[in-house]
């Protein structure tokens, strides 16, 4: 007699009842229903969508968005999208309106994506607004092979 939808984003929804009766089967008319909310997501500043991100000449990247009214904190995913599987590198919660990553040894080469939402107080838990997405790219300075000036064996302890 009911049904408990646990929606994941807002939107315009359909919904009808079918009987499940034989021999003909009874439609009900269709119902709209649209979920909205006043807790919006930030909007990303840098990096921009599909930005190339050359690392050969950074010591980190910074990530800015643009505040919204009445979020107390942001929340900030990372994942490398460059593979066969999604990989999460970053989940964050910070009250800035920036992130920093100065530790590169977590990133890949190639394809990223930012998921970044806004927290609201609510009356038990923190309330948290629709997703931001973008992706970006990192290209990785390419090392020149070393040239060995010294002919002969050389030993490493």
């Amino acid at each position: 007699t009911f049904y408990d939808f646990k929606a994941k984003d807002f939107g315009k929804f359909y919904w009808r009842v079918i009987a499940d009766t034989e021999p003909e089967k009874t439609k009900s008319e269709e119902w709209i229903f649209v979920l909205s909310s006043s807790m919006e997501p930030p909007i990303l500043i840098s990096p921009t969508k599909n930005e190339t991100i050359d690392l050969s000449n950074r010591n980190n990247i910074v990530f800015t968005w643009k505040a919204q009214e009445k979020a107390i904190a942001y929340k900030i995913k990372i994942f490398d999208i460059s593979g066969i599987k999604e990989k999460q590198i970053v989940s964050e919660r910070t009250t800035q309106l920036k992130f920093v990553i100065s530790d590169f040894t977590k990133l890949n080469e190639g394809r990223h994506k930012i998921e970044i939402c806004s927290l609201y107080s609510g009356s038990d838990v923190e309330k948290e607004s629709a997703y931001y997405r973008s992706d970006f790219f990192i290209n990785l300075p390419k090392l020149n092979i070393p040239k060995i000036l010294t002919p002969g064996t050389i030993y490493v302890e």
